[in-house]
């Protein structure tokens, strides 16, 4: 059996020596962690001092000889998980009080499965000082902004009280473009953008108080993120006689923040679907053989109607489970780009469509397609076959009166951008398709457009929609030529 996906170095604190082997023989079948062993605090805290190897995670019994083993964890120590032959609530929240990051009743099958537990919580424990390392580092690039901030590229202008350019620095910025003078914003910029400018400085005009706020603005073609504050300028008695707005770019600022929440939201999310296909998927398989047994029984001894009926009702509510559990599954793996390679996305849409197919003519959907015969970018086929075949389906379901689904790819810059669209029912308004367990279908787990998020993310792409109730939905999944091989850190979905 392959590795876990986090490793490293983990010493057992355990006095009971069939125990201790039994977690040890574990950690030897699957392999990449190293062990290090102690039978009491004492011991321990020798193991932990020592400078010839550095501890990654401990795993102690609560009960040991000459204390507990939550007398380990220390401020900014090694990371803890706790076990105990003596399970009880209050234990459990006195331990994870005390620090600990896991709390484990041992049997015989937790103590097997110590390497999961394991595994899964240093990549909790590594999430967060990842989390602490971001946050520093965002708060080191905002100090020095502050500091530098005479430096930094910003836009400033100078206006009179008909709103017309007198003076500009760097005005490109903002506006795209440096023949500035002369003009309002209303001659500069789009109307949604400008009309938001010129209420801010008519405002400062009329109260002579200056104002601070971000405005998106539609520079060369991309919308961008301002930070814009503007003051008034006034004569000797006070008159307001003009205007000085001040604009700073953060869109990348913004961006980064998103990126940030977004991967602190997979995260979790992924963390508490592993425990919950885990636990969930080994019972389910059990009842589902057990119903399979009472049906073939039941049909040789000829039982009643009704109960034949109900273990078949059972048996596919058990394969529905089963498909949410997949779901939780691949919500929470932690997706690579270890498969990169030379992908001619053109032939990849045309099998996905193929194969979609049958399903859109038993719905009596018509398919289009519309893009290049050569479109290859550097990608991972399987899992792009996984977010197409996704996207198309949600498409035909959405269209149970029959419709047209419309795919469409083109090449932009290295990259491309393919749209899947229908003519169906649509999304109703405040609802967001990638939130997992939110759907509109009645069979549906609402997990198969978070995962084809994910993927996208992991391809350093960006997925949106637009959507009219009635009228139909477009998915746009935008790819980069090549992406980094790169694990899980998933840019701004901005969406």
């Amino acid at each position: 059996m392959a590795a876990f996906e986090e490793t490293g170095t983990v010493l057992l604190v355990e006095d009971e020596e069939a125990h201790a082997e039994l977690v040890a023989r574990a950690f030897e079948r699957f392999g990449g962690f190293r062990l290090a062993f102690a039978a009491t605090v004492s011991e321990a805290r020798h193991v932990l001092s020592s400078k010839d190897a550095p501890l990654d995670l401990v795993v102690a019994d609560l009960k040991l000889p000459d204390g507990t083993g939550t007398e380990l964890l220390e401020p900014g120590g090694v990371p803890l998980i706790v076990m105990t032959s003596h399970g009880g609530e209050v234990a459990a929240v006195e331990a994870m009080k005390a620090g600990a990051l896991d709390y484990v009743v041992k049997s015989e099958s937790t103590l097997s499965d110590m390497p999961r537990i394991a595994s899964r919580v240093l990549r909790e424990v590594r999430l967060r000082a990842e989390h602490d390392r971001v946050d520093e580092e965002r708060r080191r690039s905002d100090e020095r902004l502050r500091l530098a901030l005479q430096n930094a590229p910003i836009s400033a202008l100078g206006q009179g009280c008909d709103l017309r350019i007198a003076w500009a620095h760097n005005p490109r910025l903002a506006f795209g473009t440096d023949s500035v003078l002369g003009k309002t914003d209303e001659e500069l910029l789009p109307a949604d953008s400008a009309a938001r400018l010129m209420t801010l400085k008519r405002g400062v005009l009329e109260s002579g108080e200056p104002t601070r706020e971000e405005v998106r603005l539609a520079v060369g073609g991309d919308i961008a993120v301002h930070d814009v504050s503007i003051f008034p300028q006034q004569d000797g008695v006070g008159r307001v006689i003009g205007l000085l707005s001040v604009s700073i770019d953060i869109t990348e600022r913004r961006r980064l923040e998103e990126a940030l929440a977004e991967r602190e939201r997979l995260a979790s999310l992924g963390t508490a679907a592993a425990m919950l296909a885990h636990e969930v998927a080994n019972p389910l398989n059990a009842m589902y053989l057990h119903a399979q047994m009472l049906e073939r029984r039941s049909k040789k001894q000829g039982l009643e109607e009704t109960l034949a009926s109900g273990l078949g009702s059972i048996m596919v509510e058990i394969n529905r489970l089963n498909e949410l559990v997949r779901g939780f599954r691949a919500l929470s793996r932690r997706q690579t780009l270890d498969d990169l390679r030379p992908t001619d996305l053109a032939a990849l849409l045309g099998s996905v469509l193929d194969s979609t197919a049958a399903l859109a003519a038993a719905q009596n959907v018509r398919i289009e397609r519309d893009f290049a015969v050569e479109l290859t970018l550097s990608a991972s086929a399987d899992k792009l076959v996984q977010v197409f075949v996704n996207l198309c389906k949600n498409a035909v379901e959405a269209m149970p009166e029959g419709g047209t689904l419309t795919v469409r790819a083109t090449r932009q810059g290295d990259g491309v951008v393919v749209e899947v669209s229908d003519t169906g029912v649509g999304i109703p308004p405040g609802v967001d398709p990638f939130e997992p367990f939110r759907t509109t279908k009645p069979e549906g787990t609402g997990l198969g457009l978070a995962v084809v998020q994910q993927l996208v993310l992991t391809h350093g792409g960006r997925v949106t929609y637009a959507s009219a109730p009635g009228e139909g939905t477009a998915f746009t999944v935008a790819l980069p030529g090549a992406p980094s091989r790169r694990t899980g850190v998933p840019p701004s979905s901005d969406r």
